[in-house]
Parts: structure tokens; C-alpha cells; sequence
């Protein structure tokens, strides 16, 4: 399912069955600064770190169940934040949201979160990560032309990279709860993980978006 979908289905202020995510006992911080004034941010769990840029708030599933034992809301309820650890449950993933004051007015306006997202996916898939990165791009593809939400079909580029990585980028556009939004997907994989990097924002301010994400894509890095 395309990302954006899923983040309005969870964000969504409706009733539902509920569900419980286990999560670390523990947040991890951002380990270092760089000198664009970004954080070098890495997820519990993860085997990664990313650059989020500077006025981003960067959830992961540590920090998720610090809000939750705290019972802080900061600019989000209860119900929310227990619905943004369902969107990052699997270990290492993580999510991230403008809070910019141009990132916040956007919100206000279209009552849609710029934001990104990276979701890890351990597999069982046995053939080479080039062909698990080119089959989970297809299945995005055929999701997208699946989904009513989709008011395009998926621009796809292979020979894109995620940092130092290889990975395919798919781009489509949306109509999530009556906003257009735009999202592009980065797909990668490695030792039989899949790499699901996906940034959306309302189509307004999707061009100046769409630079800012293209710099923490590049940031992407595997550590040890």
C-alpha cells in the first residue's frame, strides 16, 4: 500500500479495532550533528542512520513508547502516537515529520503532515538483492495502480541510489482525505532486507520537499 495511504489510515480520527505494539524500553538519540544543522538520526533497532533535516521531529519505536509510558501528547494525542507505533512496529524503521513553521502551516492548511518514513523488512526472500529491490518495486507499482487513492500511475527509476546503495524510486500522486499529496518511494535492499524510504507532502510545496528529501536519501548509511 502506498505509504501516504497508510499514514492517513492511522492518523485518522475514526474508530477501529485496537491493537498492541511491543516496543524497547528505551530511546535512542540522535548521535551526532552535521554541518548543514541536521541530526544524524539512528532508529532503534536499525542498522542505519539518516540525517533528519533541522525543525524535523524524528520518531522511532523507542521514542513511540516513551510518549506512550509518559503519557505526554507534545503536539500529538494518546491515540495518535499509539497509532504512529503501528506504522513503524518492525524493528529499525522510522518516521519523521516536518515541524517547521512551514511544515506546521502546511499541516494547518491541508490537514496532511509532510513526512518521511523508512520502513525495515527482514525476508525469507532467497534469491540476490537486486532482484528482491526490482520485485518489491513492482509490487508498489502494482499497488499503486490498484489503490483509488492513486490519481497516477507510478514514474518508476531504476539506477537511483539510497546513500551508497542501489535502489529503484517510484513517484505517484495521491488524493489523501481530499489533499493531493505526492510521494516518492526509495527501495533498496541488503543480505535479504528490504529498505523502504518514502517521503509525501501536499503537492503545493511538493518541489521544495522533494530537495529536502532527496538530501536525507543521500544521507542514508549503514553502520557496522
Amino acid at each position: 500500500m502506498p505509504i501516504a495511504v497508510l499514514v492517513a489510515a492511522l492518523l485518522a480520527g475514526c474508530g477501529g479495532g485496537s491493537s498492541s505494539t511491543s516496543a524497547p524500553t528505551a530511546s535512542e538519540k540522535p548521535v551526532s550533528t552535521t554541518a548543514s544543522g541536521g541530526k544524524a538520526f539512528r532508529p532503534s533497532g536499525g542498522d542505519y542512520e539518516l540525517t533528519i533535516p533541522s525543525g524535523w521531529t524524528a520518531l522511532d519505536r523507542a521514542r513511540v513508547a516513551d510518549l506512550i509510558r509518559s503519557g505526554s501528547t507534545t503536539d500529538f494525542t494518546q491515540e495518535e502516537i499509539r497509532r504512529f507505533a503501528a506504522l513503524i512496529a518492525k524493528p529499525g524503521s522510522m518516521f519523521a515529520l516536518d515541524d517547521t513553521e512551514a511544515g506546521k502551516q502546511s499541516r494547518h492548511d491541508t490537514s496532511f503532515a509532510t513526512n518521511v518514513l523508512l520502513v525495515r523488512s527482514p525476508t525469507t526472500y532467497t534469491g540476490s538483492d537486486d532482484s528482491l529491490r526490482a520485485e518489491a518495486a513492482s509490487q508498489i507499482e502494482q499497488q499503486v495502480s490498484s489503490t483509488s487513492a492513486a490519481t497516477s500511475q507510478a514514474r518508476r527509476q531504476d539506477g537511483a541510489m539510497l546513500g551508497s546503495q542501489p535502489a529503484t524510486t517510484l513517484e505517484y500522486d495521491l488524493k489523501v482525505n481530499g489533499t493531493p499529496v505526492t510521494e516518492v518511494d526509495y527501495v533498496t535492499a541488503r543480505d535479504g532486507v528490504l529498505y523502504q524510504f518514502s517521503c509525501t507532502a501536499p503537492q503545493d510545496r511538493y518541489a521544495d520537499v522533494r530537495r529536502v528529501c532527496d538530501e536525507v536519501a543521500a544521507s542514508f548509511r549503514f553502520i557496522g
